[in-house]
């Protein structure tokens, strides 16, 4: 095999790895947000979504009329804080598991299952 067709694979090859480093790496970050949020408790965590929501609200020049508005709006940005951290860990084992030679239809029901196991054992 010519040197630079061996050097060009062994590229790739330290690029894979690397890239697999890196995913796991990401995910752990990712498990371990997951973790530290589930932890809290629930009067810190409602202060955080309340401050987050009041100068979100603020930034966007909404100022609801009373609390019972402003509680339903905290409600709606905490469902999507929920939604877009979950999508960002499928997505980051996504990417991790289509670094492998898998058919796709697989590998987004492996990354999925994965998904779902990290997330309901939090």
């Amino acid at each position: 095999m010519p040197t630079s067709t061996r050097n060009s694979e062994e590229l790739t090859q330290k690029d894979k790895t690397m890239k697999k480093t890196i995913t796991i790496i990401l995910i752990i970050i990712w498990m371990i947000t997951i973790f530290i949020f589930s932890h809290q408790p629930s009067e810190e965590s409602s202060n955080l979504s309340e401050n987050f929501t009041t100068k979100l609200l603020k930034i966007i020049h909404i100022y609801p009329e009373n609390q019972q508005k402003l509680d339903k709006i905290e409600t709606v940005i905490r469902k999507l804080a929920h939604y877009t951290i979950y999508l960002i860990g499928g997505i980051l084992i996504y990417i991790h598991i289509n670094l492998y030679k898998i058919k796709t239809r697989n590998k987004i029901a492996i990354s999925e299952t994965i998904r779902h196991i990290i997330c309901n054992n939090r």
